[in-house]
């Protein structure tokens, strides 16, 4: 308010005649009985969605709602009952996928033991060359 500048912006009459400018303009260029077009918007969503304005003013659904929305509610259950299904079926495939890996594991570690045994017993019996033109030492390298 001391400032040489503002000190025309911060008093009462300036603040009085603004709002006077501001009633003038709006009186001169909107009609009186005319609705801000927030109103119209408001009042076509709520046909659309079927909402009403209860007493408290709070927001609830009308018994009846539009064929759209009807429509979109039946699409929307008929999705999530998909999707109950698409989870289960997802959960069974996990489940059978780590079945499928713990046998296909089990069945490599049994045949390597098989190996294992095999190169023993042949060990055992000093065939130390080659069985069937096949080596042995890179085999049991390998074990």
């Amino acid at each position: 308010m001391e400032h040489p500048i503002f000190r025309n912006v911060c008093n009462k009459k300036w603040a009085t005649d603004l709002r006077n400018k501001l009633r003038e303009f709006l009186e001169q260029n909107i009609p009186k009985n005319a609705s801000p077009q927030l109103f119209h918007w408001y009042a076509n969503f709520k046909k659309k969605v079927g909402l009403h304005r209860e007493e408290g003013n709070e927001l609830a659904r009308v018994d009846h709602i539009s064929p759209e929305a009807a429509e979109l509610k039946e699409k929307i259950l008929v999705l999530q009952k998909h999707y109950v299904a698409l989870e289960g079926r997802e959960q069974y495939a996990k489940s059978t996928l780590i079945e499928s890996q713990s046998k296909w594991t089990l069945f490599s570690k049994d045949i390597l033991n098989i190996a294992k045994e095999l190169l023993h017993t042949l060990d055992a019996l000093q065939v130390n060359q080659s069985i069937n033109k096949v080596p042995l030492p890179p085999i049991n390298d390998k074990l």
